[in-house]
């Protein structure tokens, strides 16, 4: 991919590369089969595109055998999903990848501009927390931000690497102890970065349905933050305003 030099974003096993141009940089590596596997979604193609990773993302295509099956998890998780909201998302290509590394630490997936990669054992729930991160805007979110803990600073990720004051890393380190915040966050991982916990929620309550409303009543805070992926989704043109409501329901019902 022809990124700019400047990494704008990390996510869970995964980063968020905003690069002029998609594509670019990378080695396209040829299907076994004539035609890749693609699906469409309203007026948009999601192709499976297999290229090798360079740079800060690093692996190798699965062989082409291969592609089909995983082509098929993938696009049934994104069925599950109302299309106008896979289309609205920006999400364009698929690479299924062994070895997955972001910054040589192994990655289950990553978001780049408009391509997801993801490691050929990833779970389902990565799938929604990649496809989350090409749908949700770079920068920070202050409303977001209010809706955490009083005091709370996030982790840091293994991903990325800033520098931080000792004031920071103070409160960082206090953020992990073993119980502190556990029911204010679906995952530890959720702890570590903003952008990290929108996605990691987003992909939470579609995976485990009436299970995380469940987890909600023991957290004011995560249940603000369900109620914002809410709001941030529920329109219409996106997921429409009775996904949640039929999601929770039907897992309730399992």
């Amino acid at each position: 991919m022809n990124v700019k030099t400047v990494l704008t974003g990390f996510c869970c096993g995964c980063l968020l590369l905003f690069s002029s141009s998609a594509g670019g940089g990378t080695r396209e590596k040829q299907f076994d089969t004539k035609r890749p596997p693609a699906q469409k979604y309203k007026a948009v193609r999601i192709r499976v595109r297999q290229v090798t990773p360079r740079g800060a993302v690093s692996g190798t295509p699965v062989p082409g055998e291969r592609v089909p099956e995983l082509a098929e998890r993938f696009f049934r998780a994104l069925n599950r999903l109302p299309a106008s909201f896979v289309a609205k998302s920006g999400l364009k290509y698929v690479t299924f990848v062994t070895g997955l590394h972001l910054n040589n630490v192994p990655a289950a997936g990553v978001a780049s501009g408009e391509t997801i990669w993801l490691a050929a054992d990833c779970s389902i729930k990565t799938i929604y927390h990649e496809l989350y991160h090409i749908f949700d805007p770079p920068g920070k979110n202050k409303q977001w931000l209010k809706l955490n803990p009083p005091g709370f600073v996030y982790t840091g990720s293994a991903f990325r690497q800033e520098k931080l004051s000792k004031f920071k890393r103070k409160r960082m380190s206090g953020n992990l102890e073993e119980n502190r915040y556990k029911d204010d966050f679906v995952s530890r991982y959720a702890m570590s970065e903003e952008r990290e916990d929108r996605a990691e929620t987003f992909a939470f309550m579609i995976v485990e349905g009436n299970k995380f409303l469940r987890r909600t009543e023991k957290s004011p805070v995560m249940k603000k933050k369900m109620e914002y992926i809410i709001d941030a989704t529920d329109r219409r043109s996106l997921l429409g305003k009775d996904f949640w409501i039929s999601n929770f329901r039907r897992d309730a019902e399992r």
